[in-house]
């Protein structure tokens, strides 16, 4: 009886071993890929110690390697999505894949740091939600290109905050029982795709901007907007704020996006 239990134990051992150097394999093909297209590394072993204190993070494990596949098949199509001039600009060399991620006390799906040309990505925190993880890469990139363009203001845009309803703050929210007036599903108030997006002025063009990206969630804003003045002015303002930072992301690039989505 033991015997049969160990060799049981073994065969185990064994297979979970064997997984994981499969996975392993995959994992590396996604990474030469983006690394020969794009210049990037996609970094999963051997992190090191975070460069920022308001940043922490646990590297993944083999054990981890299946559901990293996964994710990485997702951001791999996502990078795609950009010509590699776009990448060029923001001088991105490494991004990060991590569990744990957070940013001083809060939990993040993804961090940019500056300095290090670094996005950490937690590939764990939206497991088994695409279009989540879809959105949060681009968010991520927002970021990351807001910091690139010279004389650009963070946390303020007296232009952006103009065409939000009168009294709107940011940071405040909505209130449980408001509902938006003109499209069922939507935020409760008018200029948003996002709840989330009414935290800063940054926060709300960052979610715009992802939501151009994530085809589901840009067929839906360009619904809204045909109801929705105030969104219809912010997603004019980011498809220009696209194209003058990357030309190659045009009215053509968009256009073959939704025929290809």
């Amino acid at each position: 009886m033991k015997r049969k239990i160990w060799f049981f134990i073994v065969v185990v051992i064994f297979t979970l071993a064997f997984c994981a150097s499969a996975k392993a394999n995959d994992i590396e093909g996604i990474v030469q890929r983006v690394k020969e297209q794009y210049g990037i590394n996609l970094v999963y072993v051997s992190i090191p110690v975070s460069p920022s204190p308001d940043v922490t993070y646990v590297g993944p494990g083999k054990g981890d390697y299946s559901i990293l596949f996964e994710y990485l098949r997702v951001i791999e199509k996502e990078i795609q999505k950009y010509p590699p001039e776009f990448f060029q600009k923001t001088n991105l060399k490494n991004i990060f894949f991590v569990k744990k991620l957070f940013y001083q006390d809060k939990a993040a799906e993804g961090a940019y740091n500056y300095p290090h040309h670094v996005i950490f990505l937690d590939f764990l925190r939206n497991h088994g939600n695409k279009i989540a993880q879809r959105h949060h890469f681009h968010h991520e990139i927002y970021h990351m290109i807001t910091q690139h363009i010279p004389d650009y203001t963070l946390h303020h845009d007296e232009v952006w905050e103009s065409w939000n309803e009168p009294g709107f703050a940011y940071g405040k929210g909505a209130g449980s029982n408001q509902k938006n007036p003109l499209n069922l599903f939507a935020p409760p108030k008018l200029g948003f795709m996002t709840e989330y997006a009414m935290m800063s002025v940054e926060e709300d063009k960052a979610e715009t901007y992802a939501c151009f990206f994530v085809s589901s969630q840009h067929k839906l804003m360009h619904r809204w907007m045909e109801k929705d003045e105030i969104l219809r002015k912010k997603v004019e303002y980011m498809k220009n704020f696209i194209q003058n930072f990357c030309s190659q992301i045009n009215e053509e690039y968009w256009q073959r996006f939704l025929k290809l989505s």
